[in-house]
């Protein structure tokens, strides 16, 4: 419908100078044999993150290891939304 496509627009530009300007990180690729891949992006100050999780080929009941986050700044508390 009309209204998702208006609030997939807005996430993209609120998000678009982080994902164009940030440092880019895979965290799991899409070529191993994981079944999803998973990308983050970071500002240079490390303070903003945003991190995508891609599933590749769902399984019932699969459990996909811990998800490690990289770039981050270590003395920065961080609100997750």
């Amino acid at each position: 419908t009309l209204s998702v496509l208006r609030y997939y627009i807005t996430l993209r530009k609120r998000f678009a100078a982080l994902i164009h300007t940030g440092r880019f990180h895979r965290l799991w690729s899409p070529f191993g044999d994981q079944s999803a891949c998973a990308w983050m992006f970071v500002t240079r100050s490390g303070h903003h993150a945003i991190v995508f999780v891609f599933n590749l080929n769902f399984e019932l009941a699969k459990r996909e290891p811990r998800l490690r986050l990289k770039g981050l700044n270590e003395k920065t508390y961080y609100r997750i939304n």
